[in-house]
């Protein structure tokens, strides 16, 4: 049964990690058949959508809990076949007694599969969620550059990909937040985690993290390389999981911080799906996750025209508005492409000037102040533009980052100081 599945993928594959799935598989051998349905979907996931290579090192973001213990264990098992080197990250947040229990465990793991540990627990408690994750992304990429990973891998699943979406929804995020978790992303460095201000924060011990002592040069040397961040068990559920977990009798640890109900992504888990599968859907998890996947793909490719069109919107040729200079949007040509592409070029373009994530709100002012402007009847000012003498509304639109934007001569919209 093994020799004709491994066949049966590289069959039906054609690519280049085919060829490296038949030629050692000794450590799937010493699994049992029956265990095997999940591995294989994982395989063929991994071949399909080239989310990881053959000879690649990888770095695996190791918690401790079910998922990322079951993600650990199934590429140790696929890892001779596609000849990865694999190394093991565990953050320790210190958010609870026992964690030094769990980071002990995980490090006896690493011992027994024989693959190098990097271990970095906080020296001071980070009690926000999302700086906390910051911390925690910003830190395993600082270790997987510094030691030469191409790749880090988190256990994601799609129960999770699932309450993200719910979650974003509640927060009225959008597109962005409507696409939840990508199968892979570059994991760029997040404003260098703010370090200079919060390096009593994000400090790690040297004891565990080597290059602690040069963090800062290392900040620097690093805030540029992208390092992709992969997510292959996104079609997989939590209750797969589960069942893998049984079956394989793997050892887990149970984060306390998962059943703390003040915590909007536990409500969720623990009281609106269990509500929704209830009285609404048994299989409303299968449903909404396929619904996130098509979001997510179409979210994809719209983004990828709306990039393309940018630089015909904005003009690089930087404005200048008596002394100052400034970028320009040309209305004329943002009202003539699609709705959905004027959104995504918006955010673009101001996120990237504001240095903030701008709400759809501010979006949709900019749009409407692009398809109105000719109807304006504001008071105007009489400015030197490139050196000509030409008419500028007062009205502007404030945005974050103490920015705004203003119409010239009822064509362009210029971002201002």
């Amino acid at each position: 049964m093994l020799l004709n599945s491994i066949s049966f993928l590289a069959n039906h594959k054609r690519t280049e990690a085919c060829s490296h799935v038949d030629s050692k598989h000794h450590s799937l051998l010493h699994t049992k058949a029956q265990d095997l349905k999940l591995l294989y979907k994982l395989n063929q996931l991994l071949i399909e959508r080239s989310l990881l290579k053959p000879y690649q090192r990888i770095l695996i973001a190791v918690s401790g809990g079910q998922d990322s213990i079951c993600l650990l264990n199934m590429l140790h098992k696929l890892r001779s076949s596609w000849h990865w080197n694999i190394g093991i990250v565990h953050c320790d947040h210190k958010w609870y007694l026992n964690s030094k229990l769990q980071a002990i465990h995980v490090s006896r793991l690493a011992a027994h599969m024989k693959i190098h540990l990097y271990q970095a627990p906080t020296i001071q408690l980070v009690n926000n969620e999302q700086l906390a994750r910051n911390w925690r992304y910003e830190l395993i990429r600082h270790i997987a550059i510094s030691h030469h990973f191409t790749v880090i891998v988190t256990g994601h699943t799609a129960s999770d990909r699932l309450e993200t979406l719910i979650y974003n929804l509640i927060r009225g995020s959008g597109v962005n937040g409507l696409q939840s978790m990508s199968w892979k992303r570059k994991l760029n460095s997040m404003l260098t985690m703010r370090m200079e201000s919060l390096k009593h924060l994000t400090l790690v011990d040297s004891q565990h993290v080597k290059f602690r002592q040069h963090l800062k040069s290392i900040v620097i040397n690093v805030k540029s390389v992208d390092i992709n961040l992969i997510r292959p068990l996104l079609n997989i559920t939590r209750v797969e999981i589960q069942q893998v977990v049984e079956l394989w009798n793997l050892e887990t640890w149970s984060d306390p911080s998962n059943r703390n109900l003040s915590i909007c992504r536990n409500r969720i888990r623990h009281q609106l799906l269990p509500y929704l599968r209830r009285y609404f859907h048994p299989k409303i998890d299968y449903v909404l996750t396929t619904s996130t996947e098509l979001i997510h793909t179409e979210t994809v490719y719209l983004d990828a025209i709306a990039h393309s069109l940018l630089s015909k919107v904005v003009s690089f040729d930087f404005t200048r508005v008596n002394s100052h200079t400034y970028l320009q949007l040309d209305c004329n040509l943002l009202r003539a492409i699609p709705l959905a592409i004027q959104r995504r070029i918006l955010k673009f373009f101001l996120d990237f000037n504001t240095k903030t994530s701008v709400s759809f709100k501010h979006v949709e002012q900019i749009r409407l102040a692009c398809s109105k402007n000719a109807n304006w009847t504001d008071k105007r000012n009489t400015n030197y533009i490139n050196g000509k003498q030409q008419s500028i509304l007062n009205r502007s639109i404030c945005l974050p980052g103490q920015k705004s934007m203003k119409i010239i001569n009822q064509r362009f919209l210029v971002l201002c100081e």
